[in-house]
């Protein structure tokens, strides 16, 4: 029974309906909680009896939450219920993709090859990053295919998609009715269907775009959507169907054995769709990505000396992959080999023993602009540490002094490397480390700059405008205000353009306050405070000297012409590097760029934001729980150790989940939205945690454990707030005013919300970390605080914060109370440490104690990586996914810019 309008599913209103999708009826719908409008997919009432119809739709949705991509149409969550149309539904709410199908714009005719290949291009970086998660979308179509008013591409429907392995078994008759053309059987909605099922497997996908070894029934691989692109763009340049007839089985018989007529589409293309639509999946082009090379050497002329140098550069591959120690040399000779040698060369920097790249939050690779010294940050036993390496130096030398950098980035001149680390803005220069200004910079900063020699610019918080600050000290100035009124969020990864008059940076928006899918990018003219938007889905903006403006997309590098005077944007953008790597919920990318044509960047194989969990005792022995990594957060045991709570961020919404220690169960407890910072009650029946709009607005929510009830808001904070713990009928935050003053690089306050009145919020410190921790109890709490330059440890009395005192001086972050309140435990700079606490009289606490090195903080914001568990003497921590040196490589690439020279001007 279709959907009326007015219609309600859970907190979406149904608008109106959008048509069949795949096997369900889509909707647009209205998000009454975050005021947005979504796609919601229902899988009918007919079907949902049906198992396969169910595991079909279920599949879809983790497919899904897999992807985060600007060029696939993102999930945000499961809802199932009643409607109030009167029956129980089941409906995936998904990102609300406005504009029309790429099938819809092939009905009007062929579509010329500058347009087919802009398309090309994005629908190449959605299947790259989905083959590289293992997934094969095998129903890849142009009504699966939307292009917005903006001419992004969107991937839809993955409702037939799996993991790489053996095909699925037979599946329920799809009926298919009569028809020609482009609503021709072979052209209609998918098919899977056992009566054309071979005793190898069954058909499934849509006749006129299957591979021919999916029509024949046989195992199918990623090669099967390489051939779906190239009959797409095949038919994109010719406005008709390449092997649709009047039959499904016609249709079939087509695609196993007519011949395909290369010369109706361009000399550029045809090689590379040659290779696409290689009958024998052995013969066929292996990886989606590789499609650019065979046709950039089709459109590239040849040079006189081309085979002579063809022969060159494979001579120098071999070398540089048989011998490792070539690199350095090969780095140190690059500056006179570029001005005589036009060969791109690549090879990668090894990492010191024992460390890894840190990719997640924050950008770690930084070149000089001459291309002669290159900087980047490792994790080594938990803690950030920065090394350089010269061009001509063999080893990296690490930068004494830099425990907890990040972010670092070279001054102009390239005397001077600025970067952060937890508390403070430092510059490292003539072979010392010092503070930049006094300025403290306390939680997770987004990015830094040089706008010249003696000045920088960084954002006020992690949801604020940019200030500007002179290395030289005084107060850091604003330069450009969050527009609230039209969604803006965050401003941040400043980019100065050479000369020091404008400023490029990311724009996030409050509806993905942590997805940077869709975050734009503006100039700034620093003399007039003008400001210009340049372009849409992009982040991490660079401008180099060939008049490009580079961003980060998906997983990639884009190019645009730039011209900074106008400040003009000349697109459609082109791809120009892949696998770099990044993190979707902060936007940062990780690369960098010098003058004189050298890329820096790492490249990685897991995603930053893939986390695992594992128990730790006090020695530093781990095991790990039995749950695959994903972006987990705010882990909190429940009070009598048998349950855990902890946030799982899938696509574009972060949900709190709970995971039972007896039965092995992780079930979902909220659905959708922004939820953060879980806290038990202390008879572990209630769960408090915090939805956050935007970052502008902060709303603590309680539910019952069991989910038998629906969650209750009880108070609102307009600002940014974490929920520390809850003790008693006291919530503690650690809170940060978006309308406060900027300059003072996010500052957080602790405040208390009683909840008998929750209206009512009370201060408790003014200059905190984050927050803090009530003991068990509810006599103390202990809290972080930056007030002596850098995070320490503080006690105070509660409620009437009578008496603080200081417990630690060598730095300490993220405090946990013990069951019994007489042991605080706490990290700082990758180490556990633990202090004795004296609860019998007046407080009292004893020197601290290392109990293990290698604790990570993976979730800055919050600051919340670990949970000490009230049964044993042991914790569970929050780890990366992978650990070592096969986490990221750290790739550099001479004589980048001839990859910019076939960017079009125009």
């Amino acid at each position: 029974m279709p959907l009326v309008a007015g219609a309600r599913i859970g907190a979406y209103e149904i608008i109106a309906s959008l048509g069949a999708g795949g096997m369900g009826e889509v909707y647009r719908a209205c998000d009454a909680r975050l005021q947005r409008d979504v796609a919601i997919k229902i899988l009918p009432e007919a079907f949902a009896s049906d198992p396969d119809r169910l595991a079909r739709f279920e599949r879809e949705a983790q497919v899904l939450a897999a992807l985060n991509h600007p060029h696939i149409a993102q999930i945000y969550g499961i809802e199932e219920g009643p409607a109030e149309a009167g029956h129980y539904v089941r409906a995936l709410v998904m990102e609300l993709v406005d504009g029309e199908t790429l099938a819809d714009r092939m009905a009007r005719g062929p579509i010329a090859l500058d347009e087919t290949l802009r398309i090309a291009r994005q629908l190449v970086d959605a299947l790259d990053a989905a083959h590289q998660k293992g997934i094969i979308h095998r129903d890849l179509k142009p009504a699966n295919i939307r292009i917005t008013r903006d001419g992004v591409v969107k991937v839809l429907d993955f409702g037939l998609a799996k993991l790489s392995g053996p095909p699925d078994g037979a599946r329920h008759v799809h009926d298919v009715g009569p028809g020609v053309g482009r609503s021709a059987p072979s052209m209609s909605p998918t098919i899977t269907s056992p009566a054309y099922a071979t005793g190898v497997g069954a058909l499934m996908g849509t006749a006129a775009y299957m591979a021919p070894e999916q029509a024949r029934g046989q195992v199918v691989d990623k090669r099967a959507d390489t051939w779906a692109f190239g009959v797409i763009v095949y038919e994109m340049l010719t406005g008709a169907p390449l092997f649709a007839a009047a039959t499904v089985a016609d249709t079939l018989a087509a695609v196993i054995s007519r011949a395909v007529d290369m010369r109706r589409v361009p000399p550029r293309v045809q090689r590379m769709l040659s290779a696409c639509l290689e009958r024998d999946p052995r013969e066929r082009l292996r990886d989606i990505a590789d499609v650019w090379r065979l046709l950039d050497d089709e459109a590239r002329p040849a040079p006189p000396d081309r085979t002579r140098t063809m022969l060159l550069v494979a001579i120098g591959a071999v070398v540089v992959t048989a011998v490792g120690a070539v690199a350095g040399i090969l780095w140190a000779r690059s500056m006179a080999r570029q001005s005589t040698a036009s060969s791109v060369s690549r090879y990668e920097i090894a990492l010191p023993a024992n460390t890894a790249l840190n990719l997640a939050d924050r950008p770690a690779v930084a070149i000089s602009p001459d291309g002669s010294t290159l900087a980047f940050v490792v994790l080594s036993g938990g803690t950030n540490r920065l090394f350089i390496r010269k061009r001509d130096e063999a080893e990296p030398q690490l930068v004494p002094g830099s425990e907890g950098a990040t972010h670092p980035v070279f001054s102009p001149d390239g005397r001077a490397l600025a970067f952060f680390t937890e508390t403070s803005l430092k510059q490292y220069v003539d072979g010392a480390v010092t503070s930049v200004a006094n300025i403290t910079a306390v939680n997770a900063m987004r990015g830094l700059t040089w706008v010249d020699d003696r000045s920088l610019i960084y954002p006020a918080g992690n949801a604020d405008g940019l200030v500007r600050v002179s290395i030289d000290g005084g107060e850091a100035k604003p330069i450009s205000t969050v527009d609230r009124g039209r969604g803006e969020r965050t401003h941040r990864w400043p980019y100065a353009v050479p000369g020091g008059k404008v400023v490029l940076f990311t724009v996030g928006m409050q509806d993905s306050p942590d997805d940077y899918a869709d975050a734009e990018i503006d100039a700034l003219t620093l003399s007039t405070g003008t400001r210009v938007r340049l372009l849409k889905a992009a982040s991490m903006p660079v401008y180099v000297p060939t008049g490009h403006l580079l961003f980060a997309r998906g997983g990639s590098l884009y190019a645009v012409r730039f011209d900074p005077d106008t400040l003009a944007v000349h697109e459609p953008a082109q791809l120009v590097q892949q696998g770099v790597a990044g993190d979707p919920t902060t936007g940062a990318a990780h690369y960098s760029v010098a003058a004189d044509g050298t890329l820096a960047y790492a490249s990685s194989e897991t995603s930053s934001t893939d986390r695992r969990l594992v128990w730790a005792d006090r020695r530093g022995n781990l095991e790990q729980l039995p749950l695959p990594a994903g972006a987990y957060g705010d882990p909190q045991l429940s009070p009598d150790g048998s349950r855990l709570a902890l946030t799982l961020e899938t696509g574009s919404a972060r949900d709190v989940w709970l995971y039972t220690f007896a039965t092995r169960t992780f079930t979902r407890f909220t659905f959708g939205g922004r939820n953060w910072t879980p806290a038990w009650s202390a008879d572990g029946s209630t769960i408090f945690y915090v939805a956050i709009d935007g970052g502008i607005r902060s709303t603590l929510l309680r539910k019952r454990a069991d989910g038998s009830a629906d969650a209750q808001r009880l108070a609102e904070l307009d600002g940014e707030a974490y929920l520390q713990s809850v003790a008693d009928q006291t919530a503690v935050f650690g809170f940060r005013d978006p309308s406060g003053d900027r300059t003072k690089s996010g500052r957080f306050e602790t405040v208390a919300v009683d909840l008998r009145a929750p209206q009512t919020t009370t201060l408790l410190v003014a200059r905190s970390i984050v927050g803090g921790v009530v003991s068990p109890g509810g006599r103390y709490l202990a809290y972080g605080s930056d007030e002596s330059g850098r995070p320490e440890l503080y006690v105070t009395d509660l409620p009437g914060l009578r008496g603080r005192w200081q417990v630690t001086t060598a730095g300490g972050e993220e405090p946990h109370w013990s069951v019994r309140g007489d042991e605080l435990f706490y990290r700082y700079n990758g180490q556990l440490m633990a202090v004795r606490v004296d609860i019998g009289g007046a407080f009292q606490a004893s020197p601290p104690v290392l109990l293990f090195k290698g604790v990570y903080n993976l979730r800055p914001v919050t600051m919340l990586s670990f949970s000490v568990d009230p049964k044993d003497d042991r914790f569970l921590m929050i780890r990366p996914a992978q650990e070592g040196a096969n986490v990221g490589q750290l790739r550099i690439v001479l004589n980048w810019f001839q990859e910019l020279a076939r960017v079009p001007s125009r």
